[in-house]
């Protein structure tokens, strides 16, 4: 399993290729702290992410977010991606991963290079822009079997929307869940390998969620 200086490794390098190739407006590189016995991976600007959680609209997380810099990216198109770990040594704790789209579509002036088309595809009108988190939480104080999975997606800000997942995701799973079905022609066309690479996190799900649909964590 991923370590958290693996963790942090990966996260980084992800960035740093995003960067490279031109699909990143703002980022803050992960950073590694220790807080009484876990260490973390996060980044400056994370203690504004319990903003998300206190029932705002979404329009002002957003806003929220996008003006204390609270992300580790901010792709060409206004989109938000959080990432945070904690371990306890060499064994993942919890997650949140998070990535928040624009509330508006971009107006790109100049389009005329090749990311024409992918300028294109972030701003077309018919586009619904919700939030879209991955948690994990280790805790069997916290695990309720089906209604509140260790390992779960949220989808939007529905409070009780907890789709069940077969593991923690690591940074690279994240970033080509996102890449690959919101920026797809971007990710095909500018950096289609990078999320390659990597460890996984152990399966830990109960077998009832396994009875309903659930998320299927890729193993390799």
């Amino acid at each position: 399993m991923p370590s958290p200086n693996e963790t942090l490794t990966e996260i980084n390098r992800i960035i740093s290729g995003l960067v490279e190739v031109g699909l990143v407006d703002d980022q803050n590189f992960a950073i590694q702290k220790q807080v009484r016995t876990l260490t973390e991976v996060t980044f400056q600007g994370a203690s504004e992410v319990g903003f998300g959680l206190k029932g705002s609209e979404y329009q002002a997380t957003y806003r929220h977010f996008t003006a204390k810099r609270t992300y580790n990216v901010k792709m060409l198109d206004g989109g938000l991606v959080q990432i945070m770990y904690a371990f306890l040594r060499d064994s993942l704790q919890r997650h949140r991963l998070g990535f928040f789209p624009a509330l508006e579509r971009e107006e790109f002036e100049d389009t005329s290079d090749d990311l024409e088309d992918v300028y294109r595809e972030w701003s077309a009108l018919h586009t619904v822009r919700f939030p879209i988190r991955f948690d994990y939480d280790i805790s069997d104080s916290k695990h309720v079997v089906k209604d509140h999975p260790k390992s779960h997606l949220t989808l939007g800000d529905f409070a009780e929307c907890r789709i069940p997942a077969t593991s923690p995701l690591t940074p690279s799973q994240f970033f080509d869940f996102i890449l690959r079905n919101f920026y797809y022609r971007a990710f095909q066309k500018y950096c289609p390998t990078i999320t390659e690479g990597g460890g996984v996190f152990a399966e830990d799900i109960h077998g009832e969620e396994r009875r309903v649909i659930h998320i299927s964590v890729p193993r390799s």
